[in-house]
């Protein structure tokens, strides 16, 4: 943006209206008498891109001829902190702000074509506040951009003061998020999708946010640890030529790593709350079943058994690698190798009990294991081809764990024509196009 003349600094509605305002405090005439309350005045803040040399002329101090070479060189190595502290000397907390959020996570989309980085929030944000005086403006928008601004200006200018009215902010645009998503029209809006990724940025800005006890946000963080450490095994795996002291050394040390965080997951399936636990039930024709509470917490049981099937593989390639090295083995791995529970034993359990789960996970039976009653239209958006009571969503998130069964090889090949059975159906009738190539992709 360039600035190319001073703004007007008449209050929104009389800007909107397009008349001149008295700009009294704390509202103008106008308002008055048009029976409206007066929405404010805009901050007091110019956005405006210049080069370096624009800045440092700006903020040149006049010297005399003779001195000017000590101050040109003290103004070249502080040019911009001194233009920073200059140009926001002035301006609200609230200013500075927003200016460091604009400043630091935005970037506009360049003419050669990159691509920026939130760029459409700065013209969104400034929509909303035009558009604050109709009173149909997106406020979610609004108090999302505020809550980030004070919250990450809070961090970088150590204003802890600020931290106070970011979390303000944030619930204020929790209400409004909520508001928008209830209306047809507004959830549609650019304003609210971007009120959502805000909000996103304001939790990973705030890491304190993170609650151990919520059982899914420890799977979330067990099941990140486990993604670093096979990132971080794959190049060993690969490796040739390469000591073999040193090799098993660095074998044995990522296998105790990867039993402590399968550790973690077997804590984590134990201190889950009673409603929960899986219940096992038995079908018409006698077969053993898995129910939950509901479709999520059954979906949340295999992204646990299936981040555990990943784990206790990975557990077994190392194994299989320490083997192949040459030199005996230390008395503590053999005992490893020699448990009474291997991990070929630990992943079949696990692909059983994901089996066992789909007919409930698919909405086919009901919690004690009975025919589920096919779900009643009420949408209103005409006939249905999925009768059962599963969602898209439900359904999206079973793709995972029967993609890992069908390629798994302790799989049984009834078990994976079980699942590739699933993603067929996930395909055909919830319209889920990546699970019909997956099935495709399957041998029959």
């Amino acid at each position: 943006m360039v600035y190319n003349g001073k703004p007007s600094t008449g209050c929104y509605l009389c800007r909107r209206r397009k008349i001149k305002c008295d700009e009294a405090r704390p509202g103008c005439r106008n308002c008055f008498v048009y029976g409206k309350e007066c929405p404010g005045y805009r901050p007091a803040i110019v956005f405006q891109n210049e080069p370096a040399t624009a800045h440092f002329r700006r903020w040149r101090s006049p010297v005399r001829k003779g001195s000017s070479s000590f101050a040109d060189s003290t103004l070249s190595e502080n040019t911009s902190l001194v233009s920073r502290l200059r140009y926001l000397a002035d301006a609200t907390w609230e200013d500075r702000a927003l200016c460091y959020f604009f400043d630091q996570y935005t970037i506009p989309k360049k003419s050669d074509g990159a691509l920026g980085i939130l760029e459409s929030i700065p013209a969104l944000y400034i929509l909303c506040r035009e558009n604050e005086v109709a009173g149909s403006s997106s406020l979610c928008l609004r108090w999302a951009v505020d809550a980030v601004a004070l919250s990450a200006f809070a961090h970088e200018a150590n204003a802890s003061h600020l931290d106070y009215q970011a979390r303000k902010r944030y619930g204020m645009a929790l209400r409004g998020l909520r508001e928008a998503l209830a209306s047809p029209t507004e959830s549609a809006k650019d304003e609210t999708l971007a009120a959502i990724l805000l909000l996103a940025i304001f939790e990973d800005i705030n890491v304190e946010l993170f609650d151990p006890s919520d059982p899914l946000q420890q799977l979330m963080s067990t099941v990140t640890k486990i993604s670093r450490l096979v990132l971080d095994a794959q190049c060993p795996l690969s490796a040739k030529n390469v000591d073999s002291a040193v090799t098993r050394a660095h074998f044995h040390f990522r296998i105790m790593h990867a039993k402590t965080l399968d550790s973690e997951l077997g804590r984590w399936c134990r201190n889950l709350p009673h409603e929960w636990l899986p219940r096992v039930v038995y079908s018409m024709p006698g077969e053993s079943l898995l129910t939950y509470l509901d479709v999520p917490t059954g979906s949340l049981w295999n992204f646990y058994r299936s981040a555990r099937i990943i784990l206790q593989s990975m557990i077994q390639n190392m194994y299989e690698m320490v083997e192949s090295l040459p030199g005996e083995y230390p008395e503590d791995e053999v005992n490893d190798v020699s448990a009474d529970v291997t991990p070929s034993d630990m992943i079949r359990d696990l692909i059983s009990d994901i089996c066992k789960s789909i007919p409930f996970t698919l909405g086919d039976v009901d919690m004690m294991g009975n025919p589920a009653q096919p779900a009643s239209n009420s949408s209103g958006l005409g006939e249905r081809r999925n009768n059962s009571r599963l969602r898209a969503i439900e359904g999206y998130e079973l793709i995972w764990p029967l993609w890992g069964i069908c390629t798994n090889n302790h799989s049984t090949p009834r078990q994976k024509r079980q699942a590739r059975n699933a993603l067929q159906r996930l395909g055909s009738i919830l319209g889920i196009k990546l699970a019909s190539r997956l099935a495709d992709a399957i041998e029959p």
